[in-house]
């Protein structure tokens, strides 16, 4: 019979995992998670078939009914705006990319001591996001791996968008917005040509 949890099922175990640090971390995690989820359910920021993947550790922690859209969060002991930036594993971002490229939605949520912000995860990342070393050593053992480092002001707060319709058609709005803007700089910009 399995006494580690569902979490360590079919996975080698960290060396970490049995430290005083990693129990409490996970204990962080399972609220979190439990908060997450009753966010789900009460807000209906997606739809309300969204389910939580519970064998073992996963890239992603939840999936949609449909197969959809996959949702990553990690929960964070600091405020949004402790840090300039939030780290997230690299290997999250390349499950993430394989779903999108497979027509997929994948959405990074960082639950922050004061807010939740979410992030969503494009196929190519921006030149800001740096992708480097950087881990703990606060469990005893090395803990240091590839990680994306995500500027905070590329998350966005769940309390600015009703719904992620909502945000996806403000993406929308802006993106035209922005084609608009570049169309009428080009036609400037061709017009002071012919005019020198």
């Amino acid at each position: 019979m399995n006494t580690l949890g569902k979490d360590a099922e079919n996975r080698k175990l960290p060396n970490s995992y049995n430290t005083f640090e990693a129990k409490k971390d996970r204990k962080l995690g399972k609220l979190k998670e439990k908060r997450f989820e009753r966010w789900i359910k009460d807000e209906n920021f997606f739809p309300k078939n969204i389910f939580y993947k519970t064998k073992g550790w996963n890239e992603m922690d939840y999936i949609s009914e449909n197969d959809t859209i996959y949702l990553e969060l990690k929960g964070r002991r600091v405020n949004k705006y402790d840090f300039d930036t939030t780290m997230i594993g690299h290997n999250k971002y390349i499950k993430a990319r394989k779903l999108i490229m497979s027509g997929k939605k994948v959405y990074f949520f960082f639950s922050f001591r004061d807010r939740l912000c979410f992030f969503p995860v494009p196929t190519l990342l921006p030149s800001s996001i740096e992708i480097k070393e950087g881990g703990t050593f606060k469990r005893g053992f090395n803990e240091i791996k590839k990680h994306l480092y995500i500027p905070i002001n590329l998350l966005c707060d769940v309390k600015d968008f009703p719904s992620i319709d909502y945000f996806n058609d403000y993406l929308k709005h802006i993106v035209y917005e922005e084609t608009e803007l570049l169309k009428e700089l080009k036609k400037c910009q061709s017009l002071v040509k012919v005019s020198c």
